[in-house]
């Protein structure tokens, strides 16, 4: 069994593998890193958003204070002026002393208690910045009921934009199209795909390259099982390079002074038809991560298709250049677009395709994902079949010559 995985792992790609991994690295640290520094008046930093906020929060504090001449404020009745002020003032000396849980608890409680609170709409939302298109439908309630439930040491007026898990997302697409940096998101999402392409298009023809191809059918395995075998492997290793390249940037932000890890629990809202509603970070990373898998699956099986015909690496990488990148070459723009949505190769906005926006507002991560995993299936299934057709003769004479020998 050892040697038998150590002939596969001999069969990796390395040099390709470690070379994706130092790419991806980078590209995500330069990404993230001009997100958190380039900006320097916003809230993309712990003590930056504390100030940020505190300036926001002063706002409703003067309004309530019984000094207040604010014509909104004295239409409330004089318990829920007091109240208000009071709740304003905690979640400042709350933010100050970094105790977010309380933060949380008084955010909640202003949100529920004051519900004619005029500032609340611009203010307690204020960490949720990048839903500005649907602040006036957003029910604070969810996420910080959530939160609050949970007992979190994190809060969206400074968790949002500055710890590690969230910032890293960000780049990843967890914040929605209205964000001008969406496209980073897109870039990091293309980048995988031209990876995939050239690394599938490489192990696919290695055998045809070396001429051991013939060496292939001499296995004791079937050659779709050393095929499968292989492919899986690869996919793998991707993976664990992706995996590290992420998890390396989320240490050395949260290394970096004035930054805090965050935490995988944190809440994502959304407004979909009207109801607000929750993707935990930790589901988000898993839904990228498994869109890819689906992708690699997916490339990988064409590209072992095509070089039943096309053996040459660079003419392969090619063709399945094309097939990846469909969407973007508009080729898909010549299909309708209800035909669009049952092709995977349209699945590559993954802040609408989490949100439930654009194209995807009935198509939900469930329907999404069993689509792709159908198509994943017809094409190993075609696959399977056509190394089938070809074993067929060399079964046949090796039947023969097993006889002859007889």
């Amino acid at each position: 069994m050892k040697n038998i995985l150590r002939f596969y792992l001999k069969q990796l790609p390395t040099p390709l593998l470690v070379l994706s991994l130092g790419l991806l690295f980078v590209l995500i640290y330069v990404l993230v890193r001009h997100d958190i520094t380039v900006y320097k008046n916003q809230a993309v930093s712990t003590s930056q958003s504390v100030r940020v906020m505190t300036a926001q929060l002063d706002l409703p504090i003067n309004a309530y204070s019984h000094k207040s001449t604010d014509k909104f404020a004295q239409r409330l009745p004089e318990e829920q002026r007091v109240l208000s002020e009071t709740n304003y003032q905690g979640i400042r000396s709350a933010l100050h002393q970094r105790d977010y849980r309380q933060v949380n608890k008084l955010i909640l409680a202003q949100w529920r208690d004051v519900p004619q609170d005029s500032y609340r709409t611009f203010t307690l939302t204020a960490g949720y910045w990048f839903t500005e298109n649907t602040r006036g439908r957003l029910d604070l309630e969810v996420p910080y009921g959530y939160l609050v439930s949970r007992r979190l040491n994190v809060t969206p007026m400074v968790s949002d934009r500055s710890d590690a898990v969230n910032a890293v997302s960000r780049v990843l697409g967890t914040y929605q199209p209205i964000d001008s940096e969406n496209d980073d998101s897109i870039l990091i999402l293309y980048v995988l795909l031209g990876l995939m392409c050239v690394l599938f298009g490489f192990v696919s023809t290695k055998n045809f390259q070396n001429k051991t191809d013939n060496f292939v059918h001499t296995l004791p395995v079937s050659v779709l099982r050393y095929q499968s075998t292989r492919s899986f492997l690869t996919i793998v290793a991707f993976d664990c390079a992706l995996v590290i390249a992420i998890g390396l940037n989320i240490i050395i932000i949260a290394l970096t002074p004035d930054h805090n890890f965050g935490s995988f629990l944190y809440p994502l809202v959304y407004v979909h038809n009207g109801d607000t509603a929750l993707v935990i970070l930790w589901q988000f990373y898993a839904i990228w991560l498994l869109l890819l898998n689906l992708w690699a699956f997916l490339l990988c099986g064409i590209s072992l298709l095509i070089s039943h015909w096309i053996r040459n690496p660079i003419a392969n990488i090619f063709c399945l250049a094309v097939i990846a990148f469909a969407k973007p070459l508009s080729l898909l723009a010549m299909l309708p677009q209800k035909i669009q949505l049952f092709l995977p190769l349209s699945y590559t906005a993954m802040s609408d395709m989490v949100y439930l926006m654009g194209e995807f507002d009935m198509l939900p991560p469930a329907k999404w994902i069993l689509i792709f995993i159908v198509w994943d299936i017809l094409v190993w299934a075609a696959l399977a079949v056509i190394i089938e057709i070809q074993e067929r003769p060399l079964s046949s004479r090796r039947a023969s010559l097993a006889s002859q020998n007889r």
